[in-house]
């Protein structure tokens, strides 16, 4: 089972392409090192190289692809789960719609919230994010905490461009919150991947680029709450 990291998205993404370039890499040195054998011999070695590589991709795709990583992350969340009695483990499905809505820009859909666990008063999950059709764009993988807050009518945006996505409803502009500096600050004392938060609809969410280990989870979740309680003492 592939090990959970902090970059386990980021290589996921790039293991199936890379080995397959590698593979035909092997080739071509392999052609090039044979040129002065026979032509026999030169077929066999591409043949051999060639086979080697179609099995190498089709092992990475196997084990480090991310339908691979994903049961990686689900038992590193049940693990979670089974040492802390607060943590449950939840079905993988769809996200919120609410969430959803609030957070991503046009063109892009959650297609599925996988390693979900719920914390007391939020929700730890993986999305997996596909852009509208026709658009060429491959799917994306986000870290997502979400919390409850008391955040009235209020929306804010805050991220880590151009990693994060920016909320369809932000491209408007956004109010200048009177807790909108306090929450910077919060944010400015996370050590992390770059993320964005996304306030409103009585929800905080952290969207983070990458790393689905359970202690960044925690991390995460405590950095959600103390956003939802400036906004609350703040509203």
């Amino acid at each position: 089972m592939p090990l959970v990291t902090r970059r386990t998205w980021t290589r996921a993404a790039g293991v199936v392409p890379l080995t397959a370039l590698a593979a035909i890499a092997a080739c071509v040195g392999a052609v090039l090192l044979t040129a002065g054998a026979s032509h026999p011999t030169q077929l066999l070695v591409a043949v051999a190289t060639l086979v080697a590589g179609a099995l190498a991709v089709l092992v990475a795709a196997r084990t480090l692809a991310p339908d691979a990583v994903h049961r990686g992350v689900g038992a590193a969340r049940a693990a979670w789960a089974r040492e802390d009695p607060a943590v449950e483990l939840g079905a993988d499905g769809a996200a919120d719609a609410a969430d959803a809505l609030l957070a991503l820009p046009r063109g892009w859909r959650v297609a599925a919230a996988r390693g979900r666990v719920v914390v007391p008063q939020g929700r730890v999950e993986t999305w997996v994010l596909r852009a509208a059709r026709g658009s060429g764009r491959s799917d994306r993988r986000r870290e997502v905490v979400v919390v409850p807050a008391a955040t009235g009518t209020a929306r804010a945006s805050f991220g880590d461009r151009p990693h994060s996505l920016s909320p369809a409803w932000a491209a408007a502009g956004q109010v200048e919150e009177p807790w909108a500096t306090e929450v910077r600050r919060r944010i400015g004392r996370h050590q992390d991947l770059p993320l964005a938060v996304v306030i409103g609809e009585q929800r905080v969410l952290v969207i983070a680029l990458d790393d689905p280990r359970p202690e960044t989870a925690r991390a995460r979740v405590e950095l959600a709450r103390d956003i939802a309680a400036i906004v609350g003492a703040r509203g």
